[in-house]
């Protein structure tokens, strides 16, 4: 909103008004992503393999496969596990967020507590999966290796299922709290469906707009997943195997992913308030009457445990205290999509060679081998067999038993599927310069505006009220 008052220039990155953060197309954008993302799983043929997935291991090895008999061993891991929780959570905010991301780098994202709680996600997943084994595997067995691995006893297409029910998720929680910011908005674009956001905003004392975010999260979001685990097909009812008309081969799966990955890079853009993502003070948490998220009962809990152990401050328990505007709760999934998807256009699509997940190739036809005995004595730990005579091909099995996917392979394509990965990467680099960007022009703001700036936001919000006042008026003169 303060951009719409600036007394100087307003580069497109911050105007709150340029077209492409209109409403309706914020709305689209958001939309968009669901479909983009089941349709990217649906017609990618490494969801389809029945190889043991090579990664994501640990947490299996740590609670469930390779539980250790002994009790010093048990006991080690449970007090590996804790220490190493609170170590990560005290890294992520203090060293991370505070330290790098706030106070070097500036970001106004990340100002005072704001963007804790993704950060400490990202850096325990990180703690969890590469540091935690290692201690343990020593203790345990003298060497780093095992027990605690990192293949997975799960496969492909079960971790297939896991990705799209984890970015199901994500997808509706961006698309209910993104509508939600929109219809809120009454300031920015109040000439944006007036008479809806009146429905939503005040009818019923409020609770239109609460039921109506509650009926996303209870009803929509467990129907889209029900229908990925309601059969055995590797994508539920969404499986694109006989749409013979979306047949795609590598560049295109390629193409799609980089195209996914801007989309959600326009997402995070088209905020009003970005890069800082601050909240009006007026803006409700989505599906609730509270303007902000404060969970601090982990840090009460744990506060006493400082008078035990003294050489512990009582401060160090504020690392468990998170605090979160409506904003960043309707970004977190947002920037999480985009992560998740950035990595899966670079790690699996780009990437993806049909020996790897027990595929093999005629005339452009993809064939997944099923027989999963067959893949574990071949595949070990889901790694690619070490001659390459044993690779699974046309010529040692002739399509017997297997099945043939819709989708296809001709080769790589290494110039197109090239080219529309550099795009996508180039989308992350252009996204992080236009961060920069945008935060070079707050660094300088209030030093234009200095003079008369409370009287230019009144005056802006008398005019926007008036607006939405008019807009209101005229939709209701028209019923009539």
């Amino acid at each position: 909103m303060l951009a719409s008052v600036d007394t100087g220039n307003i580069p497109c990155i911050v105007d709150p008004h340029i077209w492409w953060r209109h409403p309706m197309l914020r709305l689209v954008a958001v939309w968009s992503i669901l479909f983009l993302d089941f349709f990217i799983y649906g017609v990618d043929p490494a969801q389809d393999s029945h190889v043991t997935y090579p990664f994501f291991g640990v947490f299996e090895d740590f609670f469930i496969i390779a539980w250790p008999q002994r009790v010093e061993h048990q006991i080690s891991r449970i007090v590996l596990f804790i220490v190493l929780t609170m170590f990560s959570f005290w890294f992520g905010r203090m060293v991370v967020h505070h330290k790098f991301l706030r106070d070097f780098c500036g970001l106004q994202m990340f100002s005072e507590n704001n963007g804790t709680l993704l950060v400490n996600f990202i850096v325990y997943v990180i703690f969890f999966e590469g540091v935690l084994p290692l201690p343990v595997n020593y203790i345990e067995s003298g060497s780093t290796a095992e027990p605690v691995t990192e293949h997975s006893v799960l496969r492909y297409m079960d971790w297939g299922k896991i990705w799209q029910t984890m970015a199901a998720v994500a997808d509706t929680l961006a698309i209910v709290t993104i509508t939600d910011a929109v219809m809120q908005d009454r300031t920015v674009w109040p000439d944006f469906a007036p008479r809806v956001k009146w429905l939503w905003n005040d009818a019923a004392g409020g609770w239109v707009r609460v039921l109506m975010a509650w009926t996303g999260f209870v009803i929509m979001m467990p129907l889209i997943v029900f229908g990925l685990w309601c059969d055995d097909r590797t994508n539920g009812i969404y499986t694109m195997d006989h749409v013979d008309v979306l047949r795609t081969t590598q560049w295109m799966r390629v193409a799609v992913a980089a195209f996914l990955t801007c989309v959600d890079i326009t997402t995070c853009l088209q905020d009003w308030e970005f890069p800082s993502f601050n909240a009006p003070l007026d803006f409700k948490i989505v599906g609730s009457f509270a303007t902000t998220i404060d969970i601090q009962c982990l840090t009460d809990l744990t506060r006493p445990i400082s008078k035990v152990i003294t050489c512990i401050p009582e401060d160090f328990w504020e690392v468990f205290h998170f605090r979160m505007s409506g904003k960043w709760l309707a970004y977190m999934p947002a920037f999480g999509s985009l992560g998740v998807d950035l990595y899966y256009m670079i790690r699996t699509i780009y990437s993806f060679k049909p020996i790897a997940f027990g595929e093999y190739v005629k005339d452009c036809r993809l064939f997944v081998i099923v027989n999963e005995t067959f893949l574990d004595s071949l595949y070990l730990n889901g790694a690619v067999p070490a001659n390459e005579s044993d690779y699974p091909s046309w010529e040692n099995r002739q399509g017997e038993g297997d099945v043939v996917l819709n989708s296809r392979f001709c080769g790589s394509h290494d110039a197109l599927s090239a080219m529309f990965l550099g795009f996508g990467l180039f989308a992350g680099i252009a996204f992080i310069a236009l961060i920069i960007r945008a935060e070079y022009y707050w660094d300088n703001y209030f030093t234009r505006n200095q003079e008369g700036l409370h009287d230019r936001i009144n005056t802006y919000y008398e005019e926007a009220a008036e607006k939405q006042r008019q807009g209101s008026e005229g939709e209701l003169g028209a019923q009539e």
